[in-house]
């Protein structure tokens, strides 16, 4: 019986023993993997992506910068991340085709940000996607070799605009019959930017950006009367 019950009480504390080791483990893999997220990619790209889209306005003047463009060219073709993959689809579908190192940033209510940094073959870039509502509304590549600036801006102007190499100019706007625009800005380095208007994403900023300025208005207004009051 005294045998028994030792069994019985080594059988319970080792049982006790690889729970706790089982829980440890998945402490050090939990931690080890926000180490890795926060820590291995995050470059300086990161950190000036994620500064930039903290504040709503940043996309708001994007996009009604394009909202608001006269001299667009008609797309030879639909714009859109791949052609299985338009504008519109889910974060989880656009995720699954992106190979390589990529970090996920939630800064904004309603928006996800994917940022990578990407090499295929001797291409060097980046590339951003902004998600509304788990749906791809804009993305942007950006390449810094100047080298290669001139072969780039031809394969889109080939790709997408009705232009001669001798045509291009340092910024240039098209959209398809769908409402996606492609913005092409050559300056310091060479940036390629692809939205849309549809699914509700600007009216979303419109809305915030008359909140905002309703909320200046009224500090404004209260700071002039509390003024008056004091003079």
């Amino acid at each position: 019986m005294l045998l028994n019950s030792l069994y019985l009480k080594t059988r319970g504390v080792r049982r006790l023993l690889f729970l706790c080791i089982d829980i440890i483990m998945e402490i050090i893999r939990k931690t080890l993997a926000r180490v890795l997220n926060t820590r291995k990619y995050y470059t300086s790209y990161y950190r000036n992506a994620i500064y930039k889209y903290t504040d709503f306005n940043s996309y708001f003047e994007l996009f009604s910068n394009i909202a608001s463009q006269t001299n667009v060219t008609i797309a030879k073709k639909e714009i859109a991340f791949l052609e299985d993959i338009p504008m519109g689809s889910s974060f989880n579908t656009v995720k699954n085709r992106i190979y390589g190192s990529f970090r996920i940033v939630r800064e904004l209510k309603h928006i996800t940000m994917l940022l990578s940094e990407i090499k295929l073959y001797d291409f060097k870039f980046t590339l951003e996607m902004h998600f509304f509502r788990d749906k791809l509304v804009f993305f942007k590549y950006v390449f810094k070799n100047k080298e290669q600036k001139d072969l780039l801006i031809d394969l889109v102007l080939k790709k997408y605009f009705n232009k001669e190499k001798e045509d291009r100019c340092n910024s240039l706007y098209a959209t398809d019959t769908n409402n996606n625009y492609i913005h092409l800005e050559d300056e310091v380095h060479l940036s390629i930017s692809y939205l849309t208007l549809n699914f509700g994403f600007f009216e979303y900023l419109t809305d915030l950006k008359e909140e905002e300025e309703m909320l200046i208005m009224t500090r404004n207004k209260t700071a002039v009367e509390e003024l008056f009051n004091k003079l």
